[in-house]
């Protein structure tokens, strides 16, 4: 919330703003390498045009709270990523948009100069252009870099690869010059202006909705980057879903600009569970488990004793390779030639066809060595 609109200035170690004529003359003050200026347009935008020297700086200012050590990674370009090094040693940092009319239309200042001041020990001076940036643009074209430079930019840019580092009288009298400059920005920046309190909600709204579309341009050029800053934080869940709703989004029926914002607010309402029930299962994998009550049996304890008949116990301990049947291939051929006799006999007496009540020979004595499973099991050798 702005208390007073109308003034342009930021008291303590907030930006300042500055006009496109003030801004021409502070690049007359001090050499580029003195000057570090972040353009927030579009990469687009920034190829085509942009200040000399000037970084390309896409992130939503959460990004920059939650993960100020890894900015070199979200830049857009490498040149970008080498101009933002000699950060911390520049004399001043100067911000630009397409368009800026007040301080809090770029969060992204006072958050950045806050990290550079707190953990860089960056003790310099920051600012904001005012107005629109095609106006400086088109006013100083000298100092604009991009696909189409004009030919004073190029002649300006090999008169900086000429200059000579300056001497102790030059540095000097560039400090005078940025002190007269630096008091005439501050007396300017309290006039009052005419108030337009009228737009200011929309304004507010509008920055805000540039920070969404940031973080959604940050996830789709760097995703990793993405989830490994902001994908696992838990936001609130702002408002209740209906079924109908939900199963429109999981069927992929035609959605909405509604449905679709509902959709990226689900997604994010189930980072939070998830996350802590993977947590959870981490942690018991972890853990020693329990002490359980172990059984412990003997030598030739005889596994399968529970299957058989309660009344009935083996006449010697069995031993462990009593498990198991051991086949002899003589007694197999034994007894099919045994059936095989068996049921010749039957043909020659008419019982081939015997019913329910019919008898074999052959057949009962083969059933009769036929022993059930649990004492096949435990047969002795």
């Amino acid at each position: 919330m702005v208390d007073n609109p109308s003034f342009d200035h930021i008291d303590g170690n907030g930006a300042n703003m500055i006009l496109p004529g003030q801004l021409k003359r502070l690049l007359d003050i001090f050499v580029p390498n003195n000057l570090l200026f972040v353009d927030l347009r579009s990469p687009t935008d920034f190829e085509k045009s942009h200040i000399y020297g000037a970084i390309n700086l896409r992130t939503p200012v959460a990004f920059i709270e939650k993960a100020f050590d890894l900015i070199d990674k979200a830049f857009t370009d490498d040149q970008s990523r080498r101009n933002f090094a000699r950060a911390p040693s520049t004399r001043c940092i100067v911000f630009y948009d397409r368009v800026l009319e007040y301080p809090w239309e770029c969060p992204m200042a006072e958050s950045l100069i806050g990290q550079l001041r707190s953990r860089k020990g960056w003790a310099g001076d920051c600012y904001i252009l005012k107005g629109h940036y095609r106006e400086f643009s088109s006013s100083f074209d000298k100092h604009i870099a991009g696909d189409k430079m004009s030919q004073a930019a190029k002649d300006y840019i090999d008169s900086l690869r000429q200059r000579t580092p300056l001497t102790e009288a030059e540095k000097e009298r560039t400090e005078y010059y940025y002190a007269e400059w630096k008091e005439n920005v501050g007396h300017e920046n309290r006039k009052p202006l005419p108030d337009s309190s009228a737009n200011l909600d929309e304004r507010r709204e509008a920055v805000g909705q540039h920070q969404a579309e940031l973080g959604a341009e940050l996830e789709r050029r760097n995703p990793v980057l993405f989830r490994k800053v902001m994908g696992l934080q838990q936001l609130p869940l702002k408002k209740s879903y209906s079924t109908t709703s939900m199963y429109g989004l999981v069927k992929g029926s035609s959605a909405t600009s509604s449905d679709k914002y509902l959709e990226k607010e689900l997604r994010t309402d189930l980072v939070g569970p998830l996350t802590r029930g993977l947590e959870k299962m981490q942690g018991h994998q972890g853990e020693p488990t329990k002490a359980t009550a172990t059984t412990t049996y003997t030598p030739g304890y005889d596994k399968f004793r529970d299957f058989g008949p309660p009344d009935e116990t083996p006449s010697s301990p069995p031993s462990v390779s009593d498990d198991f049947d051991e086949i002899d291939s003589r007694g197999e051929q034994q007894q099919l030639h045994d059936d095989l006799a068996g049921l010749s006999t039957g043909g020659s007496s008419g019982h081939m066809g015997m019913g329910r009540g019919g008898s074999n020979n052959a057949t009962d004595a083969r059933r009769g060595r036929e022993k059930p499973f649990w004492k096949r099991l435990r047969v002795n050798k």
